[in-house]
């Protein structure tokens, strides 16, 4: 019972966290005009999102560790051996949308660190993020059907998740809006 609740709480950590990363990256593509883009604002997102990116990795990493151990009936992490791991990964859509999301991420990691132009810098980690949160949907109902209607309830779900981390990644770019110092003088 230990192990749900554990899975539970990894999937939740993993689900709030590329949506925060996906949300804010778009928030700095829609909200913030060219000049904010270079401001300070923006270098705050772009750490934000590079580290929500890191934090992604490693909350997949644990996570497919929990699933191969649940998926193995392994009594403890130690019996697990590179045999399950690569039959989860190579074998499964849930793996291969894991590499996927992986591979994003460190996409996203690696353009944070990068001094590139603004808008492009968070237009590639909205796309890398975005690719990332859709994974998700793999582990998810929406790969529950087969055929057209798979397809369907698997887009569906892709679109539900992007959604609802732009909504999240709005929240969490708002709460990181400091006022600037200029602003504070005159409210004074």
């Amino acid at each position: 019972m230990a192990g749900d609740w554990l899975t539970i709480v990894l999937r939740l950590a993993l689900y709030l966290d590329l949506a925060a990363a996906f949300g804010v990256a778009m928030f700095g593509l829609y909200a913030l005009g060219n000049d904010e883009r270079s401001s300070t604002i923006s270098r705050r997102y772009r750490v934000l999102i590079g580290a929500s990116a890191a934090i992604g990795i490693a909350l997949s990493m644990w996570g497919m560790t929990v699933m191969a151990k649940a998926m193995s009936g392994a009594q403890s992490y130690a019996e697990l051996s590179t045999h399950v791991f690569d039959m989860l990964i190579t074998g499964t859509h849930m793996g291969i949308a894991w590499c996927i999301r992986i591979l994003a991420l460190l996409v996203c990691v690696l353009v944070a660190m990068l001094k590139l132009n603004a808008t492009l810098r968070f237009a590639v980690m909205a796309l890398s993020t975005g690719v990332a949160l859709a994974t998700l949907a793999w582990a998810g109902h929406g790969a529950m059907d087969d055929g057209v209607r798979g397809y369907i309830h698997l887009a569906s779900d892709i679109t539900h998740l992007w959604a609802a981390g732009a909504w999240v990644g709005a929240l969490v770019a708002f709460l990181c809006w400091h006022p600037t110092s200029r602003m504070s003088r005159k409210t004074r």
